[in-house]
């Protein structure tokens, strides 16, 4: 594959995550891609191989970006896991950290189609699902550790759920724009708006978390 500064590369990234957004993978052919790119099938066989080969490559940039920003709060975990530090109090500090990056992510316009991408074949069939990397899914493996230290239980189907709800609603409040503008009668694409909604989904999903967990502690 060639530098990723190549122009034609760029262009093809580009016009693939924005289309496979719209429509998803089964959606979208090669000869859809090139057109919007400016490019030729030939260009696109030379850099990717292939449509799936495509399509995994604007999905892992995404990913790549995402764990690069949360690399210090990941080695944080590992390495206190690793030495037994893990503690409750601890495992809060890291569920806000990683609640606070959850939300900045998903609300960065710079990444919006592979984001909105990700999201879509999250919500689709399984064998559509499958062409997502498993990195994608260690987003709630995370959740689900760090829950698991946090109220003292494992292998509970409450944190297993409750991890995949956190993650579905930062994604989902941010990919629908529309009806959000619409609920909250106000432009969500100003900064000054989309802060005052970041920081109100992160406080909301963080007193999911807490009220979850003192709900299942007093049973």
């Amino acid at each position: 594959m060639k530098a990723r500064d190549d122009t034609t590369y760029e262009r093809l990234m580009q016009s693939a995550a924005r289309l496979f957004a719209q429509k998803g993978f089964d959606g979208i052919t090669t000869r859809q891609i090139v057109a919007d790119a400016g490019s030729s099938l030939s260009s696109l066989q030379a850099h990717f191989q292939s449509k799936e080969s495509l399509y995994q490559a604007v999905i892992e940039r995404t990913l790549e970006t995402f764990y690069r920003l949360n690399s210090p709060v990941i080695a944080e975990i590992s390495e206190a896991e690793k030495e037994g530090f893990l503690n409750a109090e601890m495992a809060w500090n890291l569920i806000v950290q990683f609640t606070n990056q959850i939300i900045e992510w998903a609300f960065n316009d710079e990444y919006r189609n592979e984001i909105v991408l990700i999201n879509r074949e999250i919500l689709m069939s399984d064998e559509t699902g499958r062409k997502l990397p498993e990195s994608v899914y260690g987003l709630y493996a995370f959740y689900e550790k760090l829950i698991e230290i946090y109220s003292g239980e494992a292998d509970q189907f409450w944190i297993k759920a409750l991890s995949f709800s956190v993650v579905a609603s930062a994604f989902d409040v941010a990919n629908y724009p529309r009806p959000l503008n619409y609920v909250l009668r106000m432009d969500s694409s100003l900064p000054e708006n989309k802060a005052k909604i970041k920081m109100y989904m992160k406080g909301y999903l963080l007193t999911c978390i807490r009220a979850s967990v003192a709900s299942h502690g007093e049973r």
